[in-house]
């Protein structure tokens, strides 16, 4: 369990399996998102560094990519922010993210929002 920025309990998605705590999902043992090579999982420092590694490599070829900092938490927006796009709602965001209520979720709505609005102007 983690608590968010606003105080609120959140149940922590991918931050459980990262961080090793055994979770079941549908009764099956939890596996890390980014795993180890025996598959303990890695720890938020192990998994920032190897982001930062990639976007170093990446920027190479993509060169808007080099001042761009881009972290654990980017990666989870970007995705939710994927996912809200392609029709999932708030509540299933909501649940996918661990959060134990919507509230927390709207904060991605509302700067997916202002981000759209910007582009217009």
């Amino acid at each position: 369990m983690f608590t968010g920025r606003d105080g609120e309990r959140q149940l922590g998605q991918l931050g459980g399996g990262l961080l090793g705590k055994e979770r079941t999902v549908a009764d099956r043992p939890y596996r890390p998102a980014v795993p180890k090579p025996h598959g303990q999982p890695l720890s938020r420092d192990a998994v920032a560094a190897r982001i930062t590694r990639y976007n170093d490599a990446a920027s190479g070829t993509y060169p808007s990519l080099h001042d761009k900092v881009i972290t654990p938490h980017t990666l989870r927006h970007t995705n939710a922010m994927a996912l809200h796009r392609a029709g999932v709602d708030i509540a299933g965001l909501a649940l996918w993210l661990g959060h134990s209520t919507t509230r927390s979720t709207d904060v991605y709505l509302h700067a997916d929002i202002e981000a759209q609005r910007t582009s217009f102007d």
